[in-house]
């Protein structure tokens, strides 16, 4: 008995110390990408592009690709300039998109099969329609929980940010200009990245008015380094500014 517990008193010990190793390693590779990708201004690393406001052209510095064969970066098409990031697999927003799915799959089914096998009067009784608008609204903020950005596409009068959804669908958010469009961004921290993500995204926080009287703002990641994460808040900041 008294080996067991000084075996296992060992092996946690061991469990403990691999532990902050690991978490050391991330943090020394956090810290390095936070101090070598800084900041940088947006108009003085890039050159105009055919019309106002689409991304402007990268600075040859910054690697980003631009109408190449790469189906990443910059892509210019008639009326819409998009800006495509590395698509990444994440598995707390895969678990949550299966989830959201299951939920609102799961309650049609048993919606549908009430009305098989009960009256209209036991399928339209408040307990059971509580029940399922709170399984269908589960399924919906499950399906919402994803806010990496694949792509995010500049118009003329409109910003879209393309998101994923429910597993292999996209969606796609619309911000028109306006006075009160508001773009901030910073590195994300440390202490907020998944399990199995090594290097820290760039997040987002875009704001606008609603209905005239209320500033909501929405976050989003960017699958980018910082300076390149800085770059695409001066894009928008600028296309923002276009009269």
């Amino acid at each position: 008995m008294f080996l067991t517990r000084v075996i296992g008193f060992v092996f946690f010990v061991m469990l403990c110390v691999l532990s902050v190793m690991i978490l050391n390693l991330g943090k020394s590779t956090y810290d390095q990408q936070a101090n070598f990708y800084q900041p940088i201004d947006y108009l003085e690393n890039s050159q105009e592009n055919i019309d106002s406001w689409r991304w402007r052209k990268p600075n040859i510095k910054l690697r980003i690709p631009y109408d190449g064969n790469s189906h990443l970066g910059i892509k210019n098409a008639v009326g819409v300039s998009s800006f495509i990031f590395p698509e990444q697999f994440r598995i707390a927003h895969f678990i949550a998109h299966l989830a959201g799915v299951f939920l609102i799959g799961n309650t049609i089914f048993m919606f549908l099969h009430s009305c098989q096998t009960e009256t209209i009067t036991e399928i339209l009784s408040l307990d059971r329609l509580l029940v399922y608008l709170l399984l269908l609204s589960l399924g919906w903020l499950c399906l919402q929980s994803s806010n990496l950005v694949l792509q995010i596409d500049l118009y003329p009068n409109c910003i879209g940010i393309v998101i994923k959804y429910a597993l292999f669908w996209r969606r796609t958010i619309i911000y028109n200009r306006d006075n009160s469009l508001t773009v901030t961004g910073k590195l994300q921290s440390f202490w907020t990245m998944e399990n199995g993500q090594f290097l820290p995204d760039y997040k987002i926080t875009i704001g606008h008015s609603l209905l005239g009287y209320f500033h909501v703002t929405t976050t989003f990641s960017l699958h980018c380094n910082q300076t390149t994460g800085s770059w695409v808040i001066g894009a928008l900041k600028h296309w923002n500014s276009i009269t």
